[in-house]
């Protein structure tokens, strides 16, 4: 069994905001000649504008406590020995992986 504490903190930095294309036009106009200095990215195969937001870092803390249990659940009578391990691997490997091709 292992058990594991630790704390992480982390500094986020403020979000953009992603306004759809369309919608950003008809509300300050062209990105690339309004001034603003905005850029159209595209996300998911869709076009928006990124407009910055504001200019608020956050910090996070997160306290984290995790307990594994190991257990074994195959039986003795159902255990290869290494022996038999290399060999299903070595049978594997010549059934998968063929010659390169030459030529």
């Amino acid at each position: 069994m292992t058990h594991q504490k630790r704390t992480k903190v982390g500094l986020h930095m403020p979000d953009d905001d992603l306004w759809e294309y369309d919608y950003y036009v008809k509300k300050k106009g062209d990105p690339t000649t309004n001034g603003k200095g905005h850029r159209v990215v595209e996300e998911e195969g869709k076009r928006f504008v990124a407009v910055p937001g504001k200019p608020i870092w956050k910090r996070t803390r997160v306290k984290e406590e995790e307990v594994n249990e190991v257990r074994d659940l195959q039986p003795e009578s159902m255990r290869l020995n290494d022996q038999h391990l290399y060999q299903v691997c070595d049978e594997l490997s010549s059934a998968l992986l063929t010659d390169v091709a030459i030529g």
